[in-house]
C-alpha cells in the first residue's frame, strides 16, 4: 500500500511532481465522473477534495496555500483556469460548497464515516496493536492505515488521539501493575 499521506489532514507546502502524478493522479474516470457532476467553476475545487481524500483518507478542510504543482495539475487535467497561488478560502466562497464537493467525493470513493461498532473494532484492533507499538505515534499511523485499507473516512486528529491516549495509558498501567 502506497501510504505516504494516508493519516495527514493538509497537503505540504511544496509537492514534487513526482508527488502529484503518483499519488493525487486524476484518471479518466474521475475527470469524467467530475465534469459530469459540476460546473467548470466547481471543477477545481471537487478535483482537490477527491485527490486528497484517495491520497489520505482525510477531508480537506485547512484553508492553508494548495501547493501550485497540484493546482497546475488540476488545471491541466480540466482544462480550466487555477490561480498559481490559492487555498481552499479563495477557491471556496461557500462553506456549503465545500461541503458538497467533500460528500460527493466520499461517495464517490465509497468512504464512510466510522459507526459506533466500527469504532468498538478501532478500539479493540487498537489495544491489541498497541502492545507492539513502540510509541504512541506509531500506534496512530497503524490506526490511520487500518482505517483506510478499510474505506473508512479518518476523523478528527484529535479524536484519534484522544483514542490512542487513553489506550496507551491502559497499556502503561497494566505494565505498571506487572512490575509492581
Amino acid at each position: 500500500m502506497e501510504s505516504r499521506y494516508v493519516g495527514k489532514s493538509s497537503l505540504p507546502t511544496r509537492l514534487s511532481e513526482f508527488d502529484v502524478e503518483h499519488y493525487f493522479a486524476l484518471t479518466d474516470s474521475d475527470l469524467a465522473a467530475i465534469i459530469h457532476k459540476f460546473r467548470p467553476e466547481g471543477r477545481a475545487g471537487a478535483a482537490i477534495q477527491l485527490v486528497f481524500l484517495r491520497a489520505s483518507g482525510h477531508t480537506l478542510d485547512q484553508l492553508n496555500t494548495l501547493p501550485r504543482q497540484l493546482l497546475r495539475y488540476v488545471g491541466e487535467k480540466l482544462g480550466v483556469p487555477t490561480p498559481t497561488i490559492a487555498s481552499l478560502r479563495t477557491i471556496y466562497h461557500r462553506y456549503k460548497t465545500l461541503y458538497e464537493h467533500q460528500v460527493w467525493a466520499c461517495g464517490y470513493l465509497g468512504l464512510t464515516r466510522l459507526d459506533e461498532v466500527q469504532w468498538s473494532g478501532l478500539a479493540a484492533w487498537m489495544r491489541q496493536d498497541a502492545a507492539e507499538s513502540l510509541s504512541l505515534e506509531e500506534l496512530l499511523q497503524h490506526a490511520h492505515s487500518w482505517l483506510y485499507e478499510r474505506r473508512l473516512l479518518i476523523p478528527s486528529t484529535r479524536a484519534l488521539q484522544d483514542l490512542a491516549r487513553s489506550i496507551w495509558v491502559g497499556i502503561e498501567r497494566g505494565l505498571l501493575a506487572t512490575i509492581g
